[in-house]
């Protein structure tokens, strides 16, 4: 089987780009990949395999986009006669030259609270109805992500779909771990709620002197993040890192905060328990749903006050995860077990 995946998000960092490259990384060798980059650069991201080849994609930008989502990837398809499309940017072309496969994180893009811009929301509502109308298969992170397209299409009956979860295992445990950072793995956008986390995590830091507070992430709010320098000099602000650094600073956590409001999956919070780490996450339905008792939960209707108190008392009880964690070999092997069904 020629399958053509669209990985050009993965050079913006983010859950997204995690999953793409995890999943790439744990297919199987007996199907030809094609995997769209944005330049050679990107492809260094993944396992080198001799089933994978790479195609760049020249002048990319947010006006060229559209052009190779709609026109170029598909005709390419249909030049080269790749038997399926796999788009995990959650996506779907109007010009249908081929089986198409798509994954469907969450809803969040097209809401208002989703702090997207109009034009954003606008993108993404077209795209959530072209993935109904063109896709072959549709893969769900989660059974909400199932229920909300129930709620939203009537047609899931006739498609293949099914759902499949993110590992936890996107970094390596080390064996000498220093527990020295409050890290706070985030987005710098409105619904991340990461002032809330810096409060917190100041509030931690009184109790834990020796703890240095950073925060990793790309920015998509510049005032936000203007905002947190100016009031919290105490806190280190790295912003994007790459994928090294980020192992290294969630293998040397005191605790992980990830207090986001709306998510499709949390990866953060699944990768700090992945090495062991206290993670203190908000008491959201997805996140109980997903994750259960394991972190620690910030009740989002008590005051700040009242949260430190209780999350610094387990703190100084430690943790221990007893259940199985999942892992992205797993993940890679079902959704391409999920890609050669519809053939």
């Amino acid at each position: 089987m020629r399958i053509i995946i669209d990985c050009s998000t993965i050079s913006r960092g983010g859950g997204v780009a995690v999953h793409i490259i995890n999943m790439l990384n744990n297919f199987s060798d007996k199907n030809e990949i094609i995997a769209f980059v944005k330049n050679k650069s990107d492809s260094t991201l993944f396992n080198i395999k001799k089933n994978v080849s790479f195609k760049d994609m020249p002048f990319y930008n947010i006006f060229t986009r559209i052009i190779y989502e709609q026109v170029i990837i598909p005709l390419y398809a249909l030049q080269k006669r790749v038997d399926v499309i796999y788009l995990p940017k959650q996506y779907a072309p109007l010009l249908r030259t081929t089986k198409i496969v798509t994954t469907i994180h969450d809803f969040i893009p097209d809401k208002k609270f989703g702090g997207e811009s109009i034009f954003a929301r606008v993108y993404w509502k077209i795209q959530y109805n072209l993935i109904k109308m063109k896709s072959d298969c549709i893969i769900f992170y989660t059974n909400m992500a199932v229920k909300e397209y129930k709620k939203r299409f009537r047609n899931l009956s006739k498609k293949k779909y099914g759902v499949v979860l993110n590992g936890f295992d996107s970094y390596e445990k080390k064996e000498h771990q220093r527990e020295k950072y409050i890290l706070i793995p985030s987005t710098i956008k409105k619904r991340k709620n990461t002032e809330m986390a810096i409060n917190l995590a100041l509030k931690i830091q009184k109790e834990f002197p020796d703890k240095k507070i950073v925060i990793i992430g790309r920015t998509d709010s510049h005032i936000i993040e203007r905002r947190i320098k100016e009031k919290n000099g105490a806190v280190e602000f790295l912003g994007f890192v790459e994928k090294e650094k980020a192992e290294e600073l969630f293998n040397d956590a005191f605790v992980v905060l990830y207090l986001s409001t709306d998510e499709g999956f949390g990866l953060p919070i699944a990768e700090a328990i992945y090495l062991d780490k206290m993670v203190i996450a908000s008491d959201t339905k997805i996140n109980k749903y997903l994750y259960k008792n394991m972190p620690i939960y910030y009740n989002l209707t008590d005051s700040i006050e009242a949260n430190s108190i209780r999350i610094i008392e387990k703190l100084n009880k430690g943790t221990n995860y007893e259940e199985k964690k999942r892992t992205w070999k797993r993940a890679g092997s079902e959704t391409e077990s999920l890609i050669e069904s519809i053939l």
